[in-house]
């Protein structure tokens, strides 16, 4: 997750103390925030928000085992559990949907 806001370092610091984050000064004048050796947050300067971010490499097929039915993936995600103060889940929660989002 991306959070920016007009003041980075003190938003890094209460977040570490809160969820036991180490945080590392970046070259931009922004923070990373760190659970063991995983990426939990970033926090940059600007516009007062969180962003989620998912990156990866853009697919153009399925995966090798990947198999799909109807549409629907048959296999679903997979990643390591949680360490303390790591976030796990973001749901979009808006005032309305819209054709962007559905």
């Amino acid at each position: 997750m991306e959070l920016t806001t007009a003041d980075p370092e003190p938003i890094a610091d209460f977040y570490a103390h809160l969820l036991g984050w180490v945080v590392l000064a970046e070259p931009d004048g922004g923070f990373s925030g760190w659970v063991g050796d995983r990426l939990a947050l970033r926090v940059h300067r600007g516009g007062d928000g969180f962003l989620v971010v998912f990156a990866g490499a853009r697919r153009d097929g399925l995966r090798d085992g990947a198999a799909v039915d109807r549409g629907r993936v048959l296999h679903g995600p997979w990643a390591p559990r949680p360490r303390p103060g790591e976030p796990c889940w973001v749901e979009f929660a808006g005032a309305a949907d819209d054709a962007y989002w559905t």
